[in-house]
């Protein structure tokens, strides 16, 4: 089994990680000052770096190893100021060193406020 670890990155934005969801990997965070681009937006990079490393660890979880972010193509909906994120990502494919996966990231209310897709180059384990 894989130990999956997050960077102090993780950590600094304030992000948890949450009980898995069969095998959906969740991520959460409640909206503070520091995510903010401006006073009524949040900024573009929590939504980024959620979709990327929940999508990233579902990869990882299911290839076995670690993974690199090969391609990330994300669409935000909404970046109006919320209380809380929510991200569920899953993979949708892994196959011969790579895998593909879809995340999704909702407000307090459940709405879809982004979206993504990414490829991941499944990495060979060191000895």
């Amino acid at each position: 089994m894989l130990d999956i670890m997050h960077s102090s990155f993780f950590d600094h934005l304030s992000l948890r990680r949450e009980q898995n969801q069969g095998e959906e990997i969740i991520i959460s965070a409640v909206i503070e000052k520091e995510h903010l681009a401006d006073s009524e937006t949040i900024g573009s990079g929590i939504f980024y770096t959620m979709l990327d490393i929940a999508m990233g660890t579902a990869a990882s979880k299911a290839g076995g190893v670690p993974s690199a972010t090969i391609a990330l193509t994300t669409t935000i909906f909404d970046s109006s100021v919320k209380s809380s994120l929510l991200c569920r990502a899953k993979v949708t494919h892994c196959f011969e060193g790579m895998a593909s996966a879809e995340g999704w990231v909702f407000d307090e209310y459940k709405t879809l406020i982004a979206k993504s897709q990414a490829d991941f180059k499944l990495l060979k384990k060191r000895s």
